[in-house]
This record gives C-alpha cells, structure tokens and sequence, in this order.
C-alpha cells in the first residue's frame, strides 16, 4: 500500500543510519517543544508549539525507526493506516512551520511580507484583501499536500491507471527519479511533490529574511 512494504529488509549499515537518524529526532522533538512553551512568541504560534514538536520532528522519528525494522504492513494494519496518515502531514507541517516563523520575524519587524503589510505595531493590515488571501493561502496549500500525502500512502492513486501502481512509490528519492528520467512513473513523482513544494517554499521564506 505505501513505502513500508516498498522497500527491502534493511541491511546492518541501513539500521545504524536509520537508528541515528531516529535518536537525532527525538533529541529535536524534546528541544523544539521547550523552545516551543518557553518562548512567548513561540508559544503564541500554533505551528511552532504543536505542529512542528510532533508532525515533523516526532514522526520523523518513528519514521526512522520503522524504516530501520523489518515491520511490514500485516503487522497490525489499522495502526500502520494512523502511521501513515501522520506521516503525509509531515511536510505541510513543516511548511507551515517556516511560513509562520517568517511572518513572526516580518511582523515584529513590522515590514512587509510576500505581499502582506503590517502597521507600524506590528499588526496586519486588515482592510487589505490581498494580505488576507495571502496570509490564508498557505493553510490551502499545505492542505493540498496532505491530501496528496494521504493519497500516496494510503495508495489511493493506483486507481487512476497502471503509471501510479509503482512498487518504488514512496521511497525514490529526487536524485533516482531524475536519473531514471520519471517516464511513466506518475505515483512516484506524486510522492515528491509535497517535499518538491516545501523545498521552494523554504528557499524562498528563507530568502526574504536576507532583505
């Protein structure tokens, strides 16, 4: 159904790296949930004190260690379905972690942000319909990806025709796909677009803190 069972049995190498992997996030998600209710502007943040703590940081942690064990999907089916529905709001959590850190830092600074004003308090400008779609879009945006993610995982796209029944469907990398020039290989690529969204975004909020 998803990348649990796309995948072969990991070899000793793969589960040091896996089992790391999966230490540095719970060290990540204990550090950002302090910072997330210690810090003011954190805190007032849904994004930063909940979504980033768990939705990323955690479940990239059981991610890794699943992935560094021989679990398939016969082990326990209804908790692998939770698993994998937690896993596809990995990267629109993520995504709207980085949007909301920046509008944080723009609106302290009460300056201008991907087209959204704010008054010499800090406050947004209300009255500004475009400000509004935009402050807004970016919670569309990320509810796309989790759908997309959703559909991935869950393999509801290999209804659509034999293109999105791919066995490496969750687990090719950009690199392997661009290699492989992605010919007939539409559940792969669906499986990329979240992260391929969340890395533009990122290098462009990234990119307005500079100004």
């Amino acid at each position: 159904m998803g990348f649990i069972n796309n995948r072969l049995s990991p070899d000793p190498a793969q589960i040091t790296g896996f089992t790391i992997m999966c230490l540095i996030s719970v060290v990540t998600t204990v550090v950002a949930t302090y910072f997330g209710y210690t810090r003011a502007h954190y805190r007032a943040q849904l994004a930063t004190r909940l979504f980033f703590p768990i939705f990323v940081c955690f479940m990239s942690a059981i991610t890794n260690l699943i992935l560094a064990t021989p679990i398939n999907e016969d082990d326990g089916s209804f908790w692998i379905k939770i698993f994998y529905v937690l896993h596809a709001a990995r990267a629109p959590m993520m995504l709207l972690t980085t949007f909301e850190l920046c509008y944080v830092v723009h609106k302290r600074r009460s300056v201008k942000f991907c087209c959204i004003l704010f008054d010499n308090r800090g406050h947004r400008v209300s009255n500004n319909i475009i400000s509004c779609i935009l402050r807004n879009s970016i919670w569309a945006l990320s509810s796309l990806m989790f759908i997309t993610g959703i559909a991935v995982d869950l393999g509801l796209l290999t209804h659509q025709g034999p293109s999105f029944e791919d066995d490496e469907m969750g687990v090719t990398g950009f690199l392997e796909f661009a290699e492989e020039g992605g010919e007939k290989r539409e559940g792969a690529f669906a499986a990329l677009i979240p992260w391929l969204v969340v890395s533009i975004c990122n290098i462009y909020l990234t990119l307005t803190l500079w100004k």
